[in-house]
């Protein structure tokens, strides 16, 4: 539920205002040591990226080449004998829109507050509803024991 409700907001979020997605994810080749893009373009990744994913390591993050200097983790894919065939990048874009900088706290409090606010409105109507009946009762209570209290005095000054 909880993935079903986050995937439903990040797209709201992400549709809201013309704002572009702020994640990346590309893949490339890797022949003969070298990385290229899925149309044989030349890429240059991070310096020893491809040489540790050829070492064995299943995954790394390092800083990308060119502006901004991110951060972008990198994922090996093996072919059946474990060579690397291709690396799956993964990183934020330089022009992350407003939007995506809302916060988890800042939208915790928004939250919060709307919460609170439909829990204040719920108890407000339900306190209406109990202490109308309520009311009433106490009402024809007091007026019942001024009734026998002014039967109980006309009957004393009967006797009297």
């Amino acid at each position: 539920m909880y993935a079903f409700v986050a995937n439903r907001w990040d797209g709201i979020m992400v549709n809201m205002a013309d704002s572009m997605p702020g994640l990346v994810v590309e893949a490339y080749v890797v022949t003969e040591g070298k990385a290229a893009s899925l149309d044989g373009t030349a890429v240059s990744l991070p310096p020893g990226v491809v040489e540790a994913l050829a070492g064995g390591m299943p995954s790394l993050i390092a800083h990308t080449v060119g502006p901004g200097n991110l951060a972008a983790g990198f994922a090996a894919l093996r072919d059946l004998d474990g060579h690397l065939v291709g690396i799956v990048t993964c990183r934020l874009t330089n022009n992350l829109s407003l939007l995506s900088h809302v916060r988890t706290l800042e939208l915790f409090l928004m939250l919060s507050a709307l919460a609170g606010l439909f829990s204040l409105a719920v108890a407000l109507s339900l306190s209406k509803l109990i202490s109308r009946p309520l009311t009433g009762l106490s009402r024809g209570c007091s007026v019942c024991v001024r009734a026998i209290s002014r039967r109980v005095s006309q009957r004393w000054a009967v006797v009297s």
